[in-house]
């Protein structure tokens, strides 16, 4: 492929993790599939016509949706079949233990099958309850996160506590559930756990996703191996599970999963979720499983502030030897909000490109690049753009906005204000707060839960214009944000 296609397949892959999560892209995009780009049209190559039909069924409309976006609203996707590709890669013969998940029922990461030999007789029962080795999904060469390797901010210095605390009196408060949107450090949190408590010995613990437990139940539920699944996963000390909202509309798999809760919380062991929703919004999974879970420990997780950010640019940047200015790393971690994915992928995308033309990283090249990558932060809406329209909006000077006063005739527009930054950013509570004058995040809530009730009561504010309904005065402030 010319440059230009490995770029564009290199987008779509990268679009497609961002839709999926790394675990599910893993498996349906994985070795075995090749995607390549000819002219306006994107290939998929897989070994089997039993293969394509699955990635037919199950991804083409996230496969249209990411291919249309980045070549246009011409562009189609087609399917192919290539004998030539294989189904897993060769297998590092000196890979460690730390490298990913061993033999033992600690971890199971999703990139490729990798073949083995069949399992001891003193395993068997055990065996019966997981696929094969031949057919595990195995990470050849991961390594898993460690807390250490955590940037600790304002938007998940509660999860990371909490994980600490879990870590040091584990089954005191369970089950602990970690929640926010995709690309805010659930799952390193979740890595983090697991490898702390392997590193520590004498405790068992598993690691798996909610995708993965239901494939693992129903395989022991048809192959007569429920007994040993139980086993597995009711006998250990801890078990983490990812993407818990994976379980909505499968009410066997969740039947099963409250036993196996309700297993853990009479040995006093510990449980340990993630979701990228709160329970509140998790009501789908039923009453049942949702008051299990709020009775532990519930911690959510804010996307990433500036501050943040940086640092995890930062990070990176020494990490892979990256030679990139503060004045460009403050610049990206200001266009690039909240996700620490699209900051990974902006990075790696200036890494190579700064090599390929020979020429150092610069504010213009970094520019050129988010752009080009992510044409949506360009559409961001920024604080500072809130701050401007409603000051213009009600005729008030910003530093008023932000000042200390309480007549209506400011705080209501203070609060309209931080409505739309909570709608319209991925900026953090504490962001916003600071951003404000505000000297709590909880000014924020307050402010959306205060705005929310005027809405549905058809309250009346003064503009500049006439009083009008505040439903209207919002409808106007989008309009101009989005001009």
């Amino acid at each position: 492929m010319i440059n230009r296609d490995r770029e564009i397949v290199s987008a779509i892959r990268s679009r497609l993790v961002d839709r999926l999560g790394t675990e599910r892209f893993e498996l349906w995009f994985g070795p075995s599939i090749r995607i390549s780009n000819r002219d306006n049209s994107v290939i998929v190559e897989a070994n089997s016509a039993f293969r394509l039909e699955r990635l037919r069924k199950n991804h083409l409309s996230d496969l249209e949706s990411v291919t249309r976006e980045l070549l246009g609203g011409e562009a189609i996707v087609e399917f192919a079949i290539n004998a030539e590709l294989h189904d897993e890669p060769s297998t590092p013969q000196n890979a460690s233990a730390s490298d990913g998940p061993s033999s033992e029922p600690s971890t199971i990461s999703l990139a490729a099958n990798r073949s083995a030999g069949g399992p001891s007789a003193g395993r068997s029962q055990l065996a019966a309850a997981r696929p094969s080795q031949a057919q595990r999904p195995r990470l050849a060469g991961r390594r898993f996160s460690s807390l250490d390797s955590l940037i600790v901010g304002p938007s998940n210095q509660l999860a990371y506590e909490s994980a600490k605390l879990v870590l040091d009196r584990p089954g005191e408060m369970t089950p602990l559930l970690i929640h926010g949107p995709t690309g805010v450090g659930k799952t390193h949190l979740l890595e983090g756990m697991w490898t702390s408590v392997r590193r520590q010995g004498g405790r068992r613990v598993v690691y798996l996703s909610a995708e993965q437990f239901t494939t693992y139940f129903l395989q022991a539920l048809r192959g007569g191996g429920l007994p040993s699944f139980r086993q597995k996963y009711r006998a250990v000390d801890m078990l983490i599970i990812d993407d818990l909202q994976f379980f909505v509309g499968k009410q066997a798999t969740i039947n099963e999963l409250l036993h196996t809760m309700d297993a853990l919380f009479r040995d006093s062991n510990q449980m340990v979720l993630a979701s990228d929703r709160a329970p509140a919004e998790l009501q789908n999974l039923g009453p049942e499983l949702i008051t299990r879970i709020s009775g532990g420990l519930i911690c959510g997780v804010e996307p990433f502030g500036i501050e943040t950010r940086l640092e995890i640019l930062e990070q990176l940047a020494a990490k892979r030897k990256t030679t990139v200015s503060p004045e460009v790393l403050e610049y990206i971690a200001e266009r690039v909000p909240g996700d620490a994915r699209q900051l990974v992928g902006v990075l790696n995308r200036l890494s190579v490109t700064g090599q390929a033309l020979g020429q150092p990283i610069t504010i213009d090249l970094a520019n050129r690049v988010i752009e080009e990558l992510f044409p949506e932060a360009y559409s961001v809406v920024r604080l500072n753009d809130i701050q401007r329209v409603v000051c213009d909006e009600f005729d008030i000077p910003p530093e008023m906005l932000k000042s200390d006063s309480r007549s209506r005739h400011v705080s209501h527009p203070r609060m309209l204000a931080m409505w739309l930054a909570r709608k319209h950013t991925r900026a953090a509570l504490t962001e916003i707060s600071e951003f404000f004058g505000r000297r709590s995040h909880s000014t924020v809530v307050s402010a959306q839960n205060k705005v929310d009730d005027w809405v549905v009561q058809g309250e009346q504010m003064q503009g500049t214009r006439r009083e009008c309904k505040v439903e209207d005065v919002l409808s106007r402030l989008e309009r101009v944000l989005r001009a």
